[in-house]
């Protein structure tokens, strides 16, 4: 069996620089990675304010209780008007529909595939965890859902661009009745779909099943509002994240440059600055 070990590490030859030329590197190297990080720490807050936003409109019924205690408005005009004055018999707001998840959307098979790995096609691929590579066609022709449903990991995963589902995973399509997609994830979320087991030998998420879960429907102008609201958030996470890929990229590419001395320190701050 081809192996390594201590004694073919220690053999293997490479280029020292001076120790003040490895700190300059390491400087360099430090940059790029603090800007990787600040840019995954802001797509976490910004992901967290999306969150609490949807737990007060659609979990805690925050603008209706507000109406209801003759709060001042905390939102803008054309969005507080959309929100029912009080809550109905059953603790919702009024007009708001109890129904179940298989009236709304339908959970499809995804495919098998093989030779996804690769980086130059257009559509995402996912599986049961979330993405694992490209494909130069989608499964689902518009952004949508991917709901895991083998392995003993089964996520919810939103994809703002046509993709592909491989054959461990389902996409969301919805039914007749009005939904947004967007909302319809941040929903899908607070299911816990990994407590769901079909009860086979590998554990998996049952159509049924999903489908017999209650939930509660919001008149589809506050589905429409809070997408609105909040579309300058995924706008500047997908910014964030693109940033990181370009950042990764050119840090990866200076490093060999770096070390072999092709590239001075001083030319690789440059670099950072133009994408920085």
């Amino acid at each position: 069996m081809p192996n390594l070990n201590e004694t073919i590490i220690r053999s293997f030859p490479f280029k020292l620089p001076p120790f003040g030329e490895q700190k300059a590197i390491a400087l360099i190297l430090s940059a790029f990675d603090d800007k990787i990080d600040l840019n995954r720490r802001m797509n976490e807050t910004l992901e967290a304010m999306a969150r609490a936003i949807f737990k007060d409109w659609f979990v805690d019924f925050g603008p209706t209780r507000a109406k209801m205690e003759g709060g001042a408005p905390y939102l803008g005009p054309e969005i507080w008007s959309l929100f029912p004055d009080r809550l109905d018999d059953e603790g919702n707001p009024e007009g708001w529909l109890t129904t179940r998840w298989g009236e709304l959307i339908s959970l499809e098979y995804g495919k098998s595939l093989t030779g996804y790995d690769g980086a130059a096609e257009p559509y995402p691929v996912f599986g049961t965890n979330g993405q694992i590579g490209f494909h130069s066609k989608p499964l689902c022709p518009h952004p949508g859902i991917i709901v895991g449903r083998k392995g003993a990991y089964r996520g919810v995963h939103y994809c703002d661009q046509p993709f592909f589902v491989i054959d461990t995973a389902f996409y969301v399509e919805p039914r007749e009745r009005a939904v947004d997609l967007r909302w319809a994830y941040y929903e899908m979320l607070r299911l816990g779909i990994n407590n769901m087991d079909s009860g086979s030998v590998i554990p998996s998420t049952s159509r049924a099943d999903f489908y017999s879960l209650p939930v509660l429907y919001p008149q589809f102008d506050v589905q429409q509002a809070f997408v609105r609201l909040l579309s300058p958030f995924w706008e500047r996470q997908k910014q964030c994240d693109q940033e990181c890929k370009t950042l990764a990229a050119l840090r990866d590419a200076l490093l060999p440059k770096l070390m072999s001395g092709e590239i001075r320190p001083r030319e690789a701050k440059k670099a950072i600055e133009a994408v920085a």
